[in-house]
């Protein structure tokens, strides 16, 4: 239990307990109460780093006057307070504000039985991805990566400002590109990444989620070089397909060489069913990604095996230049010579519309919304998102901010949230670590793709380490096979739609049948408060 009243000196929360900030105006000024597990405590004044169990790192940058650090944190003062959300997001950060009252919490429901908003609903069974700052609730704002947010008493009432500092920080990459990569090595900070968090962990055992692809392969190969740590096991989760046996050799193969025990899972529809069950207790908030599920079945694995310290190689893709969208970036002009071609030989409908949405026209940022963002173009409730794009210039550049800040955050950062969601788990993920993404956002374009090679630097410094080749295959699991068919049909939401008739050929259509499921089983189970 923390000691209040506290000081100006730095005090953590640890991330396994949830907090709720409450402020009230009394005389001009804000009464700060931090509820805090086990009961209520008065708050006088300081500093609160929100730790979430996601790596140390001590990065820390000035930007138009407010501190942007690696991980989030409160500011309490007599008459205001600051909340800054981490650009890399793992838990999200919600609040409410009335005229006499702000609550600030890592919980949806402390909120209570809010009223649901049938347009971010709708944005979230489209695309998975809300409009900035919006949750699926009336009144509850979401604080989005890298925005500060102020509270403070005016006039006998509370009053309410944010700063978002993520485009600033990507300007200041921008017009410091040559300076950041100056006297620095991709190898180096990654190995000072992983370094930094072991140092002052100290495990006795650790784990990677090995995937048989190159960013977690990477982690395995540097992770060799602690000797320190003998008790090294690494876990693969493969499909009964081609692909997924090819990826079961090529991580045994790897984890051999590299010193560590292997442990795969043949993931099958029985599995996952399980794991869902297990999962859904600990989901407040329908999640928009299905691999979440997968994650958090691997992190039970490595905690039967007592370890409960987690490496992943989550983020490279972003920030590195992998997938097809930044190859698409990268020859625009090219693929609009052959777009028709291309289109003659796909017959997959939703590849097709990224085809369009990639070759058409404006500027990179542009482009990216319109290949993730499945939405009819008169509508504006996306425009805000284009503040991250309003101060880049380079295209690849501008693909990554997109992605960090909607794709990463708002979908992707729900496999390390619900993995260690009520469990004593530390994850190090090393393409997180700030300097590496700033060092990657700072390369230039030939070094991210380069003659149609995707991740090119990072290929080009590793792949002569790493044994086998792994086969193209997704990590999502094959949801419209696996799911609960009732969950998908029926219209337990008042806002359902068929989602089969989007058609099975589609990437798109695993993702959309799960957000159905999800939403349809939150809102009849936990929103209702009733099961079916």
């Amino acid at each position: 239990m923390l000691d209040y009243p506290i000081s100006e000196a730095e005090i953590r929360v640890d991330s396994n307990y949830t907090f709720i900030l409450r402020s009230r105006v009394e005389e001009e000024k804000l009464c700060h109460y931090l509820e805090y597990a086990s009961g209520l405590q008065k708050i006088v004044k300081g500093k609160i780093i929100i730790d979430d169990n996601v790596n140390i790192d001590d990065y820390c940058l000035n930007v138009q006057d407010e501190t942007l650090e690696s991980k989030a944190y409160i500011i309490l003062k007599d008459n205001y307070l600051k909340v800054f959300q981490k650009l890399f997001l793992v838990d999200d950060l919600y609040y409410e504000v009335t005229d006499s009252a702000v609550v600030i919490s890592n919980s949806i429901t402390t909120f209570g039985h809010k009223e649901i908003c049938y347009e971010s609903t709708k944005a979230f069974i489209d695309n998975g991805i809300l409009p900035p700052r919006k949750t699926i609730f009336e009144g509850i704002n979401r604080i989005e990566p890298g925005e500060l947010v102020k509270v403070e008493a005016l006039d006998g009432s509370i009053a309410h400002s944010s700063k978002w500092l993520t485009p600033y920080w990507l300007e200041y990459i921008e017009n410091n590109s040559r300076e950041i990569l100056e006297n620095k090595t991709l190898t180096d900070l990654i190995q000072s990444s992983i370094k930094e968090s072991l140092v002052v962990k100290r495990p006795d055992k650790l784990s990677v989620l090995l995937s048989g692809g190159l960013d977690s392969g990477i982690i395995a190969f540097e992770l060799q070089r602690e000797k320190s740590i003998v008790d090294k096991i690494s876990l693969t989760a493969w499909y009964d397909t081609e692909e997924g046996k090819n990826e079961l050799q090529t991580a045994d193969l790897r984890s051999k060489r590299f010193g560590f025990s292997h442990f795969p899972v043949l993931f099958n529809s029985k599995l996952f069913n399980e794991a869902l069950e297990e999962s859904f207790s600990e989901i407040d908030y329908p999640i928009s990604d299905p691999p979440a599920i997968l994650e958090r079945f691997l992190v039970a694995e490595a905690m039967k095996r007592d370890s409960i310290y987690v490496f992943s190689g989550e983020l490279a893709d972003t920030l590195f230049g992998g997938g097809n969208t930044f190859a698409f970036e990268r020859y625009v002009g090219f693929l609009r010579l052959f777009k028709h071609l291309i289109k003659m030989k796909s017959p997959d409908e939703s590849y097709n519309r990224k085809i369009d949405a990639a070759t058409s026209f404006g500027n990179a940022f542009d482009r990216q919304m319109c290949i993730w963002l499945n939405t009819n173009a008169e509508s504006q409730i996306y425009e805000g998102f284009k503040e991250l794009g309003s101060r880049v210039e380079d295209r690849l550049r501008l693909v990554s901010s997109f992605q960090l800040f909607t794709v990463r955050t708002q979908i992707d950062h729900s496999k390390i949230h619900l993995a260690k969601k009520g469990r004593d788990v530390f994850y190090s993920v090393p393409f997180e670590n700030m300097r590496i993404a700033e060092y990657a956002l700072a390369l230039p374009a030939r070094l991210k793709v380069h003659n149609l090679r995707n991740k090119y630097l990072l290929r080009h410094l590793y792949s002569k380490h790493l044994p086998g080749k792994k086969k193209k295959q997704s990590y999502s699991p094959p949801v419209y096979l696996w799911l609960d068919a009732k969950y998908i049909k029926s219209g337990y939401f008042p806002l359902n739609e068929d989602p089969v008739r989007y058609g099975k050929r589609g990437p798109e259509f695993g993702d959309r049948i799960w957000r159905h499921y999800i939403l349809n089983r939150w809102y009849s189970e936990k929103y209702v408060g009733r099961r079916v």
